[in-house]
């Protein structure tokens, strides 16, 4: 089950990330954040694409890739500005509702089963969601906030991704893909970059350390992501990556004192959501 490991992989850097993020974007532009990030991690693709170069010769790879650099793009501004408004304990385990979209998008695109087992997760997955985002005694109150809604916004959108990337597997190798996806996003956004010159490079001066490990941790989230959507379901592969919400929001309990309310509820409904996660991946049986 070696796709199991990559998808561990993904989960533990992408927790960290999640808490790196909620510390960069406490100060710092959305979009400045993302140009640098995109533009570094293609860099550090570099010597993957030269490992496993492809070029297809299907024009409909480089439809997918296409679809994917704009969608990314719209993926990490949204996901940046929700970094802003949301803390990172309640935005990781929100995210989880991604699993939701995946769900569905994997079976009406990509033909994968139902089983009980699969839609009992996602009732899970959802009660865990009701749960973390109650507020003022109203049920969904917590779902009127500008934070939840963009964190919602980028789990619908991050799901598209995944199922076009699932699809991209059958024309490109993991490293390639990873490359052109983080390129082209760096060329679109690099020309808006005009007057927001000085606010990126502020970022890349007082924040240089943690802009570095961002993108040590997105190439590995995304490699090995990729890894093992090409071994395995999308639909088995994401909730396992997932699980990345245990490491971002005890990561972001500890560091965040700001973020210490209702933690009992707040884990209660972690565990909630990890169980369906689980189910719906078919992981605890």
């Amino acid at each position: 089950m070696i796709w199991l490991i990559f998808a561990l992989i993904a989960a533990a850097s992408s927790g960290i990330r999640s808490i790196i993020h909620r510390l960069v974007m406490k100060t710092e532009s959305p979009y400045s954040y993302a140009l640098v990030e995109n533009v570094l991690t293609a860099i550090a693709f570099l010597p993957l694409l030269y490992l496993e170069f492809v070029f297809p010769v299907d024009y409909f790879a480089w439809v997918l890739v296409g679809v994917s650099s704009i969608l990314w793009v719209l993926v990490t501004i949204t996901n940046y500005h929700a970094y802003k408004h949301t803390p990172v304990t309640l935005k990781d385990p929100i995210s989880q509702s991604s699993v939701l979209f995946v769900f569905a998008l994997s079976i009406l695109f990509l033909s994968e089963s139902i089983t009980l087992l699969k839609i009992s997760g996602i009732i899970l997955v959802f009660s865990g969601l009701v749960l973390i985002t109650f507020k003022n005694q109203n049920l969904f109150g917590g779902f009127f906030d500008k934070g939840v809604q963009l964190t919602l916004l980028t789990a619908f959108l991050s799901s598209v991704v995944v199922i076009v990337d699932k699809v991209a597997m059958k024309y490109f190798t993991p490293g390639t893909y990873g490359f052109l996806v983080y390129l082209i996003p760096s060329l679109i956004l690099i020309a808006f970059l005009k007057n927001r010159k000085d606010e990126t490079k502020n970022l890349l001066k007082n924040r240089w350390p943690y802009v570095a490990l961002i993108v040590v941790l997105g190439v590995s989230v995304y490699y090995f992501s990729l890894k093992a959507y090409s071994l395995a379901d999308a639909s088995i592969v994401f909730p396992i990556i997932r699980l990345s919400t245990i490491f971002g929001v005890f990561g972001g309990l500890a560091i965040f004192e700001e973020e210490r309310k209702n933690i009992f509820r707040k884990i209660i409904a972690i565990a909630i959501i990890i169980a369906g996660v689980l189910l719906v991946s078919g992981s605890l049986f």
